[in-house]
């Protein structure tokens, strides 16, 4: 299968890097890779990829320090990148991430993006977060797997805290082992290699294996008795939602009796063919029980595929038919594929069985149940609920519910009319006010322009107006005491700083005018 592998954020980056090193080793190189992260030093670190298929992503808004979601990520121009010659030809895509990151919240609008610019399938490889990086994470996780299975698309799911918990059971096991002088076996490389590259390593094996199915090299790959091609393998995942892959494997023996048994030829034959069978079936099991990628439920499955590789010689048609009965029998819808992909430059014989459109996978119910758990948790610590209960919500009234019909204008039209009979002095005094601007660049005629004044603030209801100062008390008016001067009475005293003095009556001096008659009047009567 000709395939394009994008891969998003750290975690997709890595997958895609390791998928493209399996198929660079096999000859086939039926893959095309892109990477896409913020982060400069993941890209840098991309070795294997080409330069032009390393995508740094730039921010939405430049001026922003921190990018809490992948939302703040600007991407116009991601399809532009997928111009390279070659890639136009492939028959599926599969976009790689890690569920609980931030990148992890781009995979939509990538899906999006590319569903718009090819004709050909998406598809998606996702890894669940383990449980012990927090309910958080977990929570964003099944938010961000409930919007890409919106998309409709089939997702292959790898859960990381199931593996990573076998990974070091099988480490504790070797490490107890002694070997023949008693002394502990030496560490392999699986034990001290880093954690997230064996992860990746084993979901490149199932799915890398599954990408070569079908292609053909000038060595290495002989013809196969039961073909499935990349068609057999798209009809299983197209319209599916929930993927898992089980891979099992075997190391051939290759012991010096087996050279002796081969003179026995018919016990040889017969033992061996049982042998074959016991082996595939054995394996199949395996990879359904204890090596699927997400532990399921084999009977809920609405398809599924069984694919067998190894030498031509080791690959038992009996055991194939055998499983392919078992696992059709087995799963709940009606589709079923099944081939064989024989290899003789190797020493393993391998079985991969897909499980598509399963609906009893318990570590997406747990993811579920996680994020119910954190948002209730989440709402009683800021108290939300009480909020919603207690204060209701009031909204402003709209200009429909209190004006007339007609008496408000449509958004974003303002009225733009003057009076007919206007001064020059009026129109400088509305210009300073409402501020006008002449455009005269357009137009040979003066056009006055009104700008819509600034907003005022809208109240749901009118301040209260402040009460007004009592007015101060009055006092009584002072009143002049009455003063008698040479019997004269006085006049009441206005409150001035003016004093009015009494008047005195005129008394006309008849001496001093010589009007008295000093010589009669004034002698003594006679008796």
């Amino acid at each position: 299968m000709r395939a394009l592998l994008v891969g998003i954020g750290g975690a997709g980056c890595r997958i895609v890097e390791t998928l493209n090193s399996h198929d660079e080793r096999s000859q086939v190189k039926s893959v095309r890779s892109f990477v896409f992260d913020a982060d400069t030093e993941v890209i840098h670190s991309m070795k294997s990829l080409e330069v032009k298929r390393r995508v740094v992503l730039s921010p939405s808004d430049p001026t922003m320090k921190d990018y809490s979601c992948g939302d703040d990520f600007d991407l116009t121009s991601i399809s532009d990148c997928f111009q390279e010659e070659g890639v136009s030809e492939v028959d599926a895509i599969f976009v790689c991430a890690g569920l609980g990151g931030r990148m992890a919240d781009l995979v939509p609008r990538f899906m999006e993006q590319l569903e718009n610019a090819f004709p050909d399938p998406v598809f998606t490889i996702l890894t669940l977060p383990f449980r012990s990086e927090g309910a958080k994470v977990s929570a964003r996780a099944a938010e961000q797997l409930e919007a890409i299975r919106q998309m409709g698309s089939a997702s292959i799911i790898f859960d990381n805290e199931t593996w990573a918990g076998r990974i070091e059971t099988e480490a504790a096991a070797s490490a107890a082992e002694l070997n023949a002088e008693g002394v502990p076996k030496p560490l392999t490389r699986r034990q001290t290699s880093d954690l997230y590259d064996e992860l990746n390593e084993m979901l490149a094996r199932r799915v890398g294996l599954l990408l070569r199915a079908g292609e053909v090299t000038h060595n290495g790959v002989e013809s196969a008795e039961v073909v499935l091609d990349a068609g057999e393998v798209l009809n299983t995942l197209t319209g599916m939602d929930i993927v898992s892959i089980g891979y099992a494997t075997e190391k051939l023996p290759t012991n010096i009796s087996g050279m002796f048994k081969k003179m026995f030829v018919e016990k040889y034959m017969l033992d061996e063919g049982h042998k074959r069978t016991s082996r595939i079936i054995d394996l199949a099991k395996q990879a359904v029980y204890e090596e699927v990628s997400v532990p399921c439920d084999l009977t809920s499955a609405e398809k599924a595929l069984v694919l067998i590789a190894g030498p031509s010689e080791e690959l038992s048609m009996k055991g194939f038919h055998m499983v392919r009965k078992w696992i059709d029998n087995s799963i709940r819808g009606l589709e079923m594929r099944a081939g064989d992909y024989p290899v003789k430059s190797t020493k393993y014989v391998g079985v991969i069985i897909v499980l598509a459109g399963i609906q009893n996978v318990p570590r997406v119910a747990e993811l579920e149940e996680i994020y119910d758990s954190y948002h209730t948790e989440v709402e009683k610590i800021y108290g939300f609920e009480e909020i919603e209960e207690e204060i209701p919500l009031i909204s402003i009234a709209s200009d429909d519910s209190i004006f007339e019909p007609g008496e408000v204008l449509p958004p974003g039209e303002y009225l733009n009319v003057l009076p007919e009979t206007i001064y020059e002095d009026d129109i400088e005094e509305d210009m300073t006010e409402y501020e006008y601007t002449e455009d005269d660049d357009l137009f040979e005629e003066v056009v006055q322009e009104i700008r819509k004044p600034a907003p005022q603030v809208e109240y749901v209801w009118e301040p209260a107006p402040a009460p007004a100062p009592a007015p101060a008390p009055k006092q009584p008016r002072k009143r002049d005491p009455q003063i008698s001067l040479g019997g004269a009475k006085r006049a009441e005293r206005p409150l001035s700083s003016n004093i009015a003095l009494p008047k005195r009556e005129k008394h006309e001096d008849m001496v001093l005018s010589g009007m008295a008659d000093l010589g009669r009047k004034d002698m003594p009567k006679d008796s």
